[in-house]
């Protein structure tokens, strides 16, 4: 069963989008991500995910809005399960792609390479998404809910990484980040913000199952806190009806302690000798009076047997 991680991006690559500044946006995104520059006999740009569906939308995208040449391959590892999915892009239109993304930027000196997305790809909130989508379905994972809260999408450079917290910012997800072997990892550690950013970038059904296992987490915590704060409570319980006992076991031995028991004090004695297993406020209740009254004539007990020798 492909892990949450990989089912949140398969649903991304669902997600419709209904502009063509959306698709570019969501490509950008993908190539400041996942995105390499290729040189040679086929000079281009080629992205490697593991996720087949995420492979397949870049090419779907690229082919539909610019005119490239598209090699899709599988790349196996020794040390990975799972093989690789490598899109390489080449052709005539892989530089409108590339500058459209804000790799390429035309200066006065001429076409220079570059890290930071175009301001052009943000220019209304589906296009903002887009781009964070893209981002995420590039490099981007985030952890079963099941186990712990962490969502993060690792940046080849600081640019992508300060690009993305800005995003976040303006949607009300602000992020964190950190350094992470010379790469930067922007980061959500928070239940509610990863729902949110979920959300936000349109996996609806990932973010109810999300949402559907925190709340069942939520639940087993908050059973299992109770059941310890009770058996703590009991065996708190337990402990000071043993003492008790002990206190007035000793009293009831020496005949000189027994003189000084009050009626009252030899009633209560007598209720904690036949009911041990009862806490503070049962026993109060069976000998009518307050929960403070009776801890006082348990608290006179006790002092009692420690003044004997």
């Amino acid at each position: 069963m492909p892990s949450f991680s990989a089912q949140v991006r398969q649903e991304l690559t669902k997600v419709r989008l209904r502009s063509p500044a959306a698709k570019r946006a969501q490509l950008a995104g993908m190539t400041h991500a996942a995105g390499v520059l290729t040189l040679g006999r086929s000079a281009g740009v080629q992205y490697v995910s593991e996720t087949p569906e995420v492979a397949t939308q870049i090419e779907k995208l690229a082919s539909a809005l610019y005119d490239v040449a598209i090699v899709q391959s599988l790349r196996v590892a020794e040390h990975r399960k799972r093989p690789l999915y490598v899109v390489a892009i080449s052709g005539v239109g892989c530089e409108a792609l590339l500058a459209d993304a804000g790799v390429l930027v035309q200066t006065d000196l001429g076409v220079e390479l570059s890290q930071i997305p175009s301001e052009a790809l943000f220019e209304t909130p589906e296009a903002r998404r887009a781009f964070l989508r893209g981002a995420f379905l590039g490099a981007g994972s985030v952890s079963d809910p099941g186990r712990t809260y962490h969502l993060e999408i690792v940046c080849q450079d600081v640019h992508l990484a300060n690009t993305l917290m800005t995003l976040l910012s303006e949607f009300d997800c602000p992020a964190k980040t950190v350094c992470r072997k010379q790469k930067y990892v922007v980061y959500l550690k928070d239940g509610d913000r990863i729902s949110s950013f979920l959300a936000l970038l349109g996996a609806s059904t990932s973010t109810l199952r999300f949402e559907q296992t925190r709340t069942e987490k939520d639940l087993r915590n908050y059973i299992n806190r109770t059941s310890n704060c009770e058996t703590a409570n009991i065996g708190k319980t337990v402990n000071a009806a043993g003492d008790q006992v002990d206190a007035i076991k000793k009293i009831l031995a020496d005949p000189f302690a027994v003189k000084r028991l009050s009626p009252l004090l030899r009633e209560t004695a007598e209720l904690r000798l036949n009911n041990p297993q009862m806490n503070l406020l049962e026993l109060a209740q069976l000998a009518n009076v307050g929960k403070s009254g009776m801890n006082h004539r348990l608290q006179r007990l006790l002092q009692i047997a420690r003044e004997l020798p």
